[in-house]
């Protein structure tokens, strides 16, 4: 797509979200003061939504749902408008590009029993904007560019004090079992988590999920047979968690997680950061992650596997600029692809287009981003990175080398009357290289322009 396209959708997509977002924002609605107390511009792999580096390590947003609920005080009801464009063009592939509307509510019961339990539910919709048929695939909107919506979360919270639990169907943030709110609607589970703080360090946390709803479905699905597993044995899935955050220092922290799917396999996967040099107005921070995958029992998945992924991080960041590299491998084990039919993956150089985690690929990323606050112009940010992922050049296990180069710019509004808007607009590009003897390049260019509204009561 050359330059000359994208600068027409970009300009046209942007005058349709700008006559949408001054209809609604004119009405006068009760505002809440944006909590968030980042003190650092922010750069990285995207995770668990469309805000890049929004997170230390990926096992630091474990937990938090249940832990930090969006309510307090009176506040029991919270609208989330979302406006989405997405435009994807690939050599091989048919282009899919839509734009859908929508959104969800989530309303939660004050306390009932002397402050111990509340229930909750989520009710969701994307609605249709533009869609043609032969441009099917953004995850926008159901297949056959179809609008959906229904309950996606029905659940009760228990709160003992130091214990606290749920039990029903809601949204989850756990390295490869997560939300992934990276469409219109975030995923949902079925199931029960029940979480334990062991001392202002230390959060430990067991789940039982046997079913998911997909980003553009309606209904839940069981987890095995997303994971593509044929046949009736399906199993619930269960999890373990231990998080650690440190109370004086915000950078340092990690955790440790383990899924189990009888039959099928298991996932182990620990992560660590912390602040290695401190300096007035910046600091740097060095990170590391581990994951390993293995068939488990009677290897539903239908081939036997043994995989490890390892990946480190460097960060550099002020109030203004920030830098950050990165670096991820992953092992080649009988070809098979890392496991993540579940939510995002948490690996380091996990960007917009691809995640870089094909069997034996090597993956170095880099990073910019930018604050404008300083130069008077608050709300506006402005990241880039680019990534290089090498992977066998013969054999099984090869595929071709790329490079994806990426842009988000985002702007959340300061004033009053449109306090909790924010527009985000980005765009990646992946370029490959056929691998030894063979035709399998496939460069694809990804846009996206996000409108998101919170609104809180």
């Amino acid at each position: 797509m050359d330059m000359l396209s994208v600068f027409k959708k970009l300009v046209g997509v942007l005058f349709l979200l700008t006559v949408s977002t001054l209809t609604f924002a004119q009405q006068e609605f009760k505002l809440v003061e944006n909590e968030s107390d980042e003190d650092f511009a922010n750069v990285g792999p995207d995770y668990l939504s469309d805000e890049p580096g929004s997170l230390d390590e990926p096992s630091e947003a474990s937990f938090q749902i249940l832990e930090k609920s969006f309510f307090t005080g009176d506040h029991f009801l919270r609208l989330h408008l979302r406006s989405y464009y997405r435009d994807r063009q690939a050599d091989t592939t048919a282009t899919q590009a839509a734009w859908a509307a929508g959104g969800w509510v989530d309303w939660q019961s004050p306390t009932l029993l002397d402050g111990v339990l509340k229930v909750g539910f989520t009710a969701y919709g994307s609605q249709r904007v533009i869609g043609q048929n032969n441009k099917d695939g953004t995850g926008l909107l159901k297949t056959g560019q179809d609008s959906f919506g229904g309950v996606s979360n029905i659940y009760t919270a228990l709160d003992f004090g130091a214990t606290t639990g749920r039990i029903g169907r809601f949204e989850v943030d756990m390295p490869y079992m997560n939300r992934s709110d990276t469409r219109m609607i975030p995923l949902s589970f079925q199931g029960a988590q029940l979480l334990h703080t062991l001392n202002p360090y230390w959060t430990f946390g067991l789940s039982y999920f046997t079913d998911i709803k997909e980003k553009n479905s309606t209904d839940y699905t069981p987890l095995y047979k997303v994971a593509g597993v044929s046949g009736n044995d399906y199993y619930g899935v269960s999890s373990l968690g231990l998080r650690f955050d440190d109370p004086q220092d915000e950078a340092r922290n990690g955790g440790f997680f383990y899924h189990h799917a009888p039959n099928y396999l298991d996932i182990y996967y620990v992560d660590y950061g912390q602040e290695i040099l401190s300096f007035e107005n910046s600091a740097v921070s060095l990170s590391g992650q581990y994951t390993h995958q293995e068939d488990v029992g009677a290897q539903l998945g239908g081939s036997s596997f043994d995989i490890d992924q390892y990946g480190g991080k460097l960060d550099w960041q002020s109030k203004t600029f920030s830098v950050v590299l990165a670096y991820t491998q992953y092992s080649k084990s009988n070809n098979q692809k890392l496991f993540s039919s579940w939510g995002s993956v948490p690996g380091y150089t996990s960007v917009i287009v691809s995640d870089f985690n094909r069997p034996g690929e090597k993956a170095i990323l880099a990073g910019v981003g930018v604050d404008f606050a300083r130069f008077g112009l608050g709300g506006l940010t402005l990241s880039t990175n680019y990534t290089y992922g090498d992977t066998p050049d013969s054999g099984t296990s090869a595929s071709p080398d790329q490079k994806e180069w990426d842009v988000t710019a985002a702007y959340a509004f300061p004033q009053t009357f449109l306090k909790g808007l924010e527009l985000r607009v980005r765009n990646g590009y992946l370029k490959q290289s056929n691998s030894n003897g063979a035709s399998d390049a496939n460069d694809v260019n990804d846009f996206r322009v996000i409108l998101n509204y919170v609104w809180m009561y």
